[in-house]
């Protein structure tokens, strides 16, 4: 492997070097990961760019209006700090919505990959406790027998403006596990 010969930069402020005899790691008292991740940014500097099967530019302005815009939906829902929301969204822009909405007003994003099947996505939405589900209505409907077992989803949203129903109406992740349920990693 080549060795770089250019003089390494300044380290960000941010950045620690774990190697010091004094470490410790700096945090600040209340971070919000919504708010860093749109704050202090252009307006009209690109967010978002889609290419395939749609076509698609989103500015940070954009995304952030958006961002607020379902924030504020998601209060009026009952929607708030602490509460689960469960996104059932491939890497798309509403994806990128939904996780910031969720984080600006304190919430705990649960991710679901679209390729889980119905029990994979009951256990994880009874495990976290999910209030709410984002998601397109060809996935949401693949998995309504899993929907109609979780007591704790108030709302099914899908993002592509199809009705599916109402069912008893920062993160965690699971770890993925052979021989066991998965495991969450909050």
């Amino acid at each position: 492997m080549m060795q770089s010969t250019q003089e390494p930069t300044a380290e960000p402020m941010w950045w620690q070097n774990i190697d010091e005899k004094e470490f410790s790691w700096r945090h600040p008292a209340k971070f919000n990961i919504g708010l860093a991740v749109l704050e202090d940014k252009a307006e009209d500097d690109t967010a978002i760019l889609e290419t395939g099967a749609r076509e698609l530019v989103v500015t940070f302005g954009q995304l952030r209006d958006e961002a607020c815009r379902l924030a504020t939906w998601l209060q009026a829902q009952g929607i708030g700090e602490g509460d689960r929301i469960a996104v059932f969204l491939a890497q798309q822009y509403e994806l990128a919505v939904v996780h910031a909405a969720g984080y600006l007003i304190g919430a705990v994003v649960v991710p679901l990959t679209t390729r889980f099947g119905p029990d994979a996505v009951e256990y994880r939405l009874i495990d976290s406790e999910s209030k709410i589900i984002f998601g397109e209505s060809h996935d949401l409907q693949r998995v309504s027998s899993a929907l109609e077992q979780v007591d704790s989803l108030t709302h099914i949203v899908s993002v592509d403006g199809q009705t599916i129903s109402n069912v008893n109406v920062q993160y965690v992740a699971y770890q993925s596990c052979i021989e066991a349920q998965p495991m969450s990693l909050d």
